[in-house]
């Protein structure tokens, strides 16, 4: 779909939240390394006296949806009725807990959906966070889970693919692999979506060794899972 302009994305892309049931959306990207970490943050969709206080009072440190998403980009579904009924025990780290959930529902982010989008590089990461006023969980359905899934790969994309060098999240440039015509093969298979057992049976390969080329590839590129190497995998295999 072309815009007219920025503004008109940004009103089509607010038009949507609340067609799936959400009262804002929040992107951060994060990159992390030894000594220092660096976050950008979409303020598009979101309220700026929210995000103020979040990042003020460092809530992103101890958030337990971030914590227990998952880093696949599978949905994470919340509600702050569940959160408080985590609370831990330490009575610190229970306080400023509690504080975060006192924030969530006094500014109506009663319930909502994040997901942990896959970058090229181990050190990046990126969130999307859909929030509701709704306090009970039940309105998402399965369907609006899978619509708002769907939604949020398409914004990441955008992002990750038009933005990444303006907000200085651009990654490191890799140095050329050099690849055997065996990994090469493994690698495009993996690329087009195959299956370990496919990748044996048409490779000619056993499964053990499928393994050990796989877990190769990943070293060679620097990266820990299989959606990782895809990622960074698809400029050898075009």
């Amino acid at each position: 779909m072309r815009f007219g302009s920025a503004q008109d994305r940004i009103e089509f892309v607010r038009q949507r939240i609340r067609q799936l049931g959400f009262n804002s959306f929040s992107y951060t990207a994060t990159r992390t390394s030894a000594h220092r970490k660096t976050m950008f943050v979409l303020t598009s969709y979101e309220s700026q006296s929210w995000l103020t206080r979040y990042f003020r009072e460092r809530y992103f440190e101890l958030d337990p949806r971030v914590a227990l998403a998952s880093p696949t980009g599978l949905p994470f579904l919340w509600n702050t009725v569940d959160m408080r009924a985590d609370l831990p025990r330490a009575q610190m780290r229970s306080e400023r807990l509690g504080s975060l959930i006192d924030m969530l529902e006094a500014t109506g982010r009663k319930s909502g959906i994040l997901t942990q989008m896959p970058l090229p590089e181990p050190e990046l990461s990126a969130s999307l966070c859909f929030n509701s006023e709704i306090g009970n969980p039940r309105w998402m359905t399965e369907s609006i889970v899978a619509e708002t899934l769907m939604f949020a790969h398409t914004i990441h994309e955008f992002i990750w693919t038009h933005a990444k060098s303006v907000i200085g999240m651009t990654p490191a440039q890799q140095h050329r692999v050099t690849l055997s015509e065996l990994q090469h093969a493994v690698l495009k298979a993996v690329v087009q979506g195959q299956r370990d057992k496919e990748i044996a049976y048409f490779l000619g390969l056993s499964p053990h060794n499928v393994d050990y080329h796989l877990r190769r590839l990943r070293q060679l590129f620097n990266v820990r899972n299989r959606v990782q190497l895809i990622n960074v995998a698809k400029a050898y295999v075009s």
